[in-house]
């Protein structure tokens, strides 16, 4: 080993033993803050655990039991009772985003609610519900903005039909929701008098569904967009 590279090692030898030193008394001087720190963090964490434990958790699985009631009503198209409850041990959506608010049953209570109040010709209702719904998935995404695109076009507000049902789209729908939220876009575009953009979600269907329910009579609609556009 030369001396110069034997020297730069023991310059590094001496720098690393330096800054150990130098750890020690900063440890050793700031050793009652540094427990503190230490004593706090291991507190968050406890808390944390405890309250995930035996508060969160079994409220989940409580808000779990109380939808799945809800939900077998709404299957039945007991879509008030699915709504409101009983008014005594069976609760409703509304109800079960109230009581157990944070919780993954009580977000999708929105969504059910959304839909309930869609079927019950309460647009207005079901947009405000829709809207605070927070989807986990694609699917739940395609399904919430078009629903949002229905109520509107209930409401006789096309433009924002539109939006929303694009949003559906570009979200990520499956390709048994893609085409038929497809066709009601270019539907919707159609009223609007947007030939060009009605034919190309019907243009879609067309090419990326070909064997889709939609897609069996979609040359008409092309053909009286284009039409319309002429």
């Amino acid at each position: 080993m030369s001396n110069k590279k034997k020297k730069q090692e023991e310059e590094v030898l001496v720098d690393v033993v330096s800054q150990i030193s130098g750890l020690e008394k900063f440890i050793e001087k700031n050793q009652k803050n540094i427990l503190v720190v230490i004593g706090g963090i291991v507190a968050v964490i406890a808390a944390f655990w405890l309250y995930n434990s035996y508060y969160q958790q079994p409220r989940e699985m409580q808000a779990n039991e109380e939808i799945m009631v809800a939900q077998l009503a709404f299957e039945k198209d007991s879509l008030e009772l699915a709504l409101n409850g009983d008014g005594g041990s069976k609760l409703g959506f509304l109800s079960i985003y109230d009581e157990y608010s944070g919780t993954k049953a009580a977000n999708l209570a929105h969504y059910y609610a959304g839909v309930c109040y869609l079927n019950l010709k309460n647009y207005s209702a079901a947009i405000k519900e829709l809207d605070q719904f927070d989807p986990k998935d694609e699917v739940f995404a395609s399904l919430s903005n078009s629903a949002i695109g229905d109520a509107f076009n209930e409401l006789n507000q096309p433009e924002d039909a539109l939006d929303f049902y694009e949003k559906a789209v570009a979200g990520g729908a499956n390709e048994f929701l893609a085409p038929f939220i497809h066709k009601k876009a270019g539907m919707t575009a159609d009223i609007l008098g947007n030939y060009a953009k009605a034919i190309k979600h019907y243009q879609i269907i067309r090419d990326m569904y070909p064997n889709s329910r939609e897609a069996s009579d979609i040359a008409k609609y092309i053909a009286r967009s284009e039409a319309k556009m002429q």
